[in-house]
């Protein structure tokens, strides 16, 4: 046992020399960002999505950005009601990966959410995907392609993609370059909007 623990205090300090292994050395103290709220009919608060960020400190002896302390940042979710908070560990992600924009929208008369996050950015169009979870799971996503922005500066902001929540959030009026698409929350399918035609006259 006593060799089994030298070989592996080696292995170990072979790793934090080459960079690869760091040695934690705290946490940092997290910060909590609310991403949506579910109101009732007297317009009170019954839910919300938090997005919690932290980062873990690692020590390492060598590292490509050199020796010493490092942060690897790290989120979870959570959905808060009735005093209570729920891990949300089917929507965990890591930074860099995608950030889910603000707000996200409850489903009225349902216990799902509406979701949305980039998957490509233009200069005046994105992709956006969307997505639909509960407490318990994702029932799906769906990408948006050609998104029209609005503005350059609310990167964060969900309406700022050309979305319109109606029919209480069960129905996402998308507009994108292409025209204007209608996705289906509970059904979880995107569907384009035909123009409606003039009225035809009548022969005479």
């Amino acid at each position: 046992m006593t060799k089994m623990r030298t070989v592996m205090v080696f292995v170990l300090i072979l790793g934090m020399m080459a960079g690869c292994i760091g040695f934690p050395v705290g946490v940092d103290t997290p910060s909590e960002k609310v991403l949506g709220k579910r109101m009732n009919q007297d317009g009170q608060e019954i839910g919300r999505i938090i997005e919690v960020e932290q980062s873990k400190r690692y020590f390492y002896l060598m590292s490509p950005d050199g020796g010493g302390i490092h942060r690897e940042p790290f989120v979870k979710f959570y959905s808060e009601r009735n005093g209570k908070r729920y891990y949300l560990s089917h929507l965990a992600y890591t930074p860099g990966g995608y950030d889910v924009l603000k707000p996200v929208l409850p489903v009225q008369n349902s216990t799902k959410w509406v979701a949305g996050i980039l998957e490509g950015v233009e200069r005046d169009y994105v992709d956006l995907k969307l997505f639909v979870f509960d407490e318990n799971k994702v029932y799906g996503d769906i990408i948006v392609r050609g998104c029209v922005r609005t503005t350059r500066d609310r990167w964060e902001d969900l309406y700022n993609y050309g979305i319109e929540g109606s029919n209480g959030n069960s129905r996402i009026v998308c507009h994108t370059k292409n025209g204007r698409y209608i996705f289906d929350v509970l059904a979880c399918s995107l569907e384009k909007m035909e123009r409606q035609s003039a009225p035809r006259e009548l022969p005479r």
